[in-house]
């Protein structure tokens, strides 16, 4: 390989890395502590997945999850949490049993 053809390959992989670094610290500043009892207004950001995979650590101690319907103008619970899909832009209510870190869902 000549030296043009590895010094682009060597600003590939710089690029790469500070891409992944700059994704991970931008996800890790997307979780939040939550702790027991109080009352939390979330936006999801993320993908659509259940909640069971959305709540991640929090769905064992969660309380309450109930999402914004504009229809009825009030937070409903997910009917299955396990199997009923959360999408991106859901406004959520959350209430938690014991301190968890939540990710994917910002303030509102």
């Amino acid at each position: 390989m000549n030296k043009e053809g590895t010094a682009i390959l060597a600003v590939v992989a710089v690029g790469g890395l500070v891409f992944a670094l700059a994704r991970k610290a931008a996800s890790a500043d997307n979780c939040r502590t939550l702790e027991a009892g109080a009352e939390y207004f979330f936006i999801y950001t993320g993908p659509a997945q259940t909640f069971y995979l959305a709540l991640g650590e929090c769905y064992n101690v969660i309380y309450t999850i109930e999402v914004w319907d504009d229809y009825f103008g009030e937070y409903l619970p997910p009917s299955d949490p396990v199997n009923d899909t959360i999408q991106p832009g859901s406004v959520c209510r959350v209430v938690v049993q014991a301190p968890c870190q939540l990710c994917q869902f910002t303030p509102q």
